[in-house]
């Protein structure tokens, strides 16, 4: 028993020796004050809307850095203020700097072989099963506003032939 404790405190020591600088460094502080607050907007869509509507709110954001940085200069509120607005304005200017692409159709390409696809075509893989048909149509990552209907059924099987089904004999993965 003797043995353990001792054991267990120079454990305790020598973890106090390891983790102590780390933890009273203000750098990496900070860096696992976002890491945390990252990993929060993860869950941000489970959060009611009023708490989501502030925490996305840009009066919010500036806060938050101004926080930070104010944190970071030890409470000097003239150093905390120049150093927020500075990195308020390197954010807005990388956010100008980004490329942009111009979409070159509105739509996706519909494979030739499935232009007269329906939805009888795509309901006779799954035995007219509507349900199980829009759960595969959810699985293959068919956009969610597509509805189901004779003017979608081209695109709806592209989908499909691209995860390998046949459909017909003309829309089907070429060989």
């Amino acid at each position: 028993m003797e043995a353990v404790k001792k054991t267990s405190q120079q454990a305790l020591e020598t973890a106090s020796k390891v983790i102590r600088p780390v933890l009273d460094n203000k750098i990496f502080l900070i860096l696992f004050g976002w890491v945390i607050i990252l990993n929060s907007i993860s869950i941000l869509n489970d959060l009611p809307v009023n708490v989501r509507v502030l925490l996305t709110h840009p009066v919010f954001k500036v806060l938050s850095v101004f926080a930070s940085v104010y944190y970071i200069t030890n409470g000097d509120i003239k150093a905390a203020l120049m150093w927020t607005v500075i990195l308020i304005v390197v954010y807005k200017v990388l956010l100008f700097a980004q490329e942009n692409f111009d979409v070159i159709t509105n739509t996706p390409q519909v494979y030739p072989g499935c232009t007269t696809a329906t939805v009888a075509d795509l309901l006779s893989l799954f035995d007219g099963d509507t349900a199980t048909l829009k759960k595969s149509m959810y699985e293959l990552g068919v956009p969610l506003n597509l509805t189901l209907n004779d003017s979608n059924a081209p695109l709806i099987a592209t989908y499909f032939i691209n995860h390998g089904e046949k459909i017909s004999k003309s829309c089907r993965q070429p060989e």
